[in-house]
């Protein structure tokens, strides 16, 4: 699918994972007329920040160490998304407006939470199937990756690699609902039909899964799949999961 004349990547992207999405449009709905008391209590006291890279949010609380204050609370929102809950509002803006903490080396946002919406993000594993082997380099995947959304984690596959059948592209997508699409490649004067389909996979950042008692909550840990590095959750395909998810949830890491 390439952009018509006027047209963007990125706008070709937004309706190409809209008619991607599974069960669009649900009929089933449930009215809410106050917020979540327990929630209540983290105005003002938090901070929501948006890391820079998967490489930073895997590392996220060993780069926080010695910058917030101990019984700071670190959670994980989605996608690059973290909430950092702070013992006092005075901690919590101290942080924010601190020009020594190189804020930009970490997040590409930051601010405090007062109650707003968080626009919703979320890490998806899609796997690309049918991508002939000439044309089999990482280049290819992340060029299909980057006409979906914003790629994530760029393809390792290169002429070593044992498994030609498919590779997957990791992206940040803001639609819960998952990608199930197809496309084809032109090359050589002939068209190839490519099929994309989301993986599914429960799992929970480095530092909500690592013991208490770690020194090091990211020693080793990464967020891909068997092959790009060890995520600290399995990131099982639907077909090894059966239905039973490997997602505990996790407990916030204090700092």
């Amino acid at each position: 699918m390439n952009p018509a004349p006027g047209e963007s990547a990125k706008t070709v992207g937004r309706e190409l994972i809209q008619d991607a999405l599974v069960g669009k449009n649900p009929e089933l709905s449930i009215k809410f007329h106050e917020e979540s008391k327990s929630v209540a209590g983290w105005k003002q006291l938090s901070l929501v920040g948006e890391v820079l890279d998967m490489g930073i949010l895997s590392d996220l609380k060993n780069r926080l160490n010695g910058l917030v204050e101990s019984g700071t609370d670190l959670r994980y929102i989605g996608g690059m998304k973290v909430m950092l809950t702070f013992c006092s509002t005075v901690g919590a803006r101290k942080f924010l407006n601190d020009r020594r903490m190189d804020h930009e080396l970490i997040f590409k946002e930051l601010a405090i939470w007062e109650g707003q919406d968080v626009p919703f993000d979320r890490i998806s594993w899609v796997q690309v199937h049918g991508v002939p082997i000439q044309l089999w380099e990482g280049n290819t995947f992340d060029r299909i990756g980057q006409l979906l959304s914003k790629v994530v984690e760029f393809s390792s596959t290169s002429n070593k690699t044992g498994n030609l059948s498919f590779d997957e592209i990791d992206i940040l997508v803001s639609n819960p609902l998952r990608i199930s699409t197809s496309m084809n490649l032109e090359w050589g004067g002939k068209s190839y039909l490519v099929r994309l389909e989301e993986s599914i996979r429960c799992w929970d950042p480095g530092f909500l899964t690592m013991p208490e008692s770690s020194t090091n909550f990211f020693s080793g840990s990464f967020f891909g799949r068997g092959g790009r590095g060890s995520p600290a959750t399995v990131c099982t395909r639907a077909s090894e999961s059966a239905g039973q998810p490997s997602n505990s949830g996790g407990s916030p890491q204090v700092m």
